[in-house]
């Protein structure tokens, strides 16, 4: 399996330039470093709902004696093929990606949530020109509508949206098109919408080439998009790391709840950019106490089923049990009986909301801290 490219660490207000995305690698000064044991190379990805871009605002990973070098990479896929390969023992990733993974028989393990968009917090949503007649996305039947590579999260997602207003995906012209390059798509009419999410809608919008259509919040109760994902080898091999990762992955979350002023505005610094943008940016929540919401990944797991972007598992309960439930008992549950459980009313309401692409009860998707 080819490696990604491992980008060098470097100062914290260094920026370099991979792709079509500025990559900003954060690490902690040399002398600081070397005071703190064990070091954990931890990848990330350059959006912000990853919970380690917000590393400089926080020292959770500090206060648990880890000396965390987080290294951001430009998109999950390149996160977990280096975990696959050796070379991260953990990193951030969404769950589309690593489903994609672990149906092939990927020993990755979910064990703490980013953070999830909720109606008072949304994240992605769809856009079409301003000067467009498009109100619904009935209307939009027909028409073209971009995402920024076929299988990602909105991709998977049209398909949600058009089972919700009773459609099908197939009602839409599906085209890709770069994040970079959905201003000009728009902007030239090579496409009647975009369905992108945070930063690059408000880009849009301050241009005065995109409105406001749909937020994927409008058609979904919530919406998880991924986590801090491990190889199972290295946490079975090194479980007090794993666990003080994860105490410092809740703590981060808690954090930026806490103190979403400040987050913003470590996550305009780390992502470059410009302010204007970066303070109309949409930040969501995170799960007060880091666990996955069960019935969103099932929900996740069938869609991708539903459209062909990855073939049905034997023992599906089996797969969510190895990959996301006992690493979730084993070592989330440990990090929180060291941590402390935080109150998390929303959490739990929304986990038992009704989501499309599950049949039955809610309660037989739910995990065992979801049942309580």
């Amino acid at each position: 399996m080819q490696r990604p490219e491992e980008l060098s660490s470097i100062s914290r207000r260094q920026i370099i330039v991979a792709g079509s995305g500025a990559l900003a690698l954060l690490s902690l000064p040399a002398a600081a470093r070397a005071q703190l044991a064990p070091r954990i190379t931890l990848g990330a990805i350059p959006f912000n709902i990853s919970t380690p871009i917000y590393a400089e605002g926080t020292n959770a990973w500090r206060a648990e004696g880890l000396d965390v070098d987080v290294q951001i990479f430009q998109a999950g896929p390149m996160v977990l093929e280096g975990i696959v390969a050796g070379s991260l023992p953990a990193g951030d990733a969404g769950y589309i990606p690593g489903l994609h993974r672990i149906v092939r028989g990927a020993p990755l393990i979910f064990c703490a949530a980013d953070g999830y968009a909720t109606k008072a917090h949304p994240w992605d949503r769809m856009l079409v020109r301003a000067d467009s007649p498009f109100k619904s996305l009935k209307d939009l039947a027909g028409k073209s509508i971009a995402v920024v590579a076929r299988g990602t999260v909105q991709d998977i997602l049209l398909g949600v949206a058009a089972k919700v207003n009773g459609m099908k995906k197939s009602d839409f012209q599906i085209v890709v098109v770069p994040t970079s390059a959905m201003p000009v798509a728009l902007k030239e009419k090579q496409v009647d919408a975009v369905y992108t999410n945070s930063p690059s809608d408000v880009v849009m919008e301050l241009q005065g080439i995109a409105r406001h259509l749909l937020d994927t919040t409008e058609f979904l109760p919530y919406m998880t998009y991924g986590g801090l994902v491990m190889s199972e080898k290295w946490a079975e091999q090194n479980p007090q790391q794993a666990i003080k990762l994860i105490k410092g992955w809740i703590s981060a979350g808690r954090w930026i709840n806490a103190n979403a002023a400040e987050a913003r505005a470590i996550a305009t610094r780390t992502l470059k950019l410009q302010p204007e943008v970066g303070a109309k940016q949409r930040i969501v929540r995170w799960p007060m106490n880091g666990r996955p919401m069960m019935p969103n990944l099932w929900m996740t797991y069938n869609m991708m089923i539903e459209i062909d972007a990855i073939k049905p598992v034997s023992d599906p309960k089996g797969m969510m049990q190895r990959h996301f439930i006992e690493p979730t008992l084993k070592y989330t549950n440990a990090a929180l009986r060291e941590l402390g459980e935080q109150p998390d009313p929303e959490t739990e309401r929304l986990a038992k909301s009704p989501l499309p692409y599950l049949e039955g009860p809610i309660e037989q998707y739910l995990g065992p801290w979801e049942r309580t």
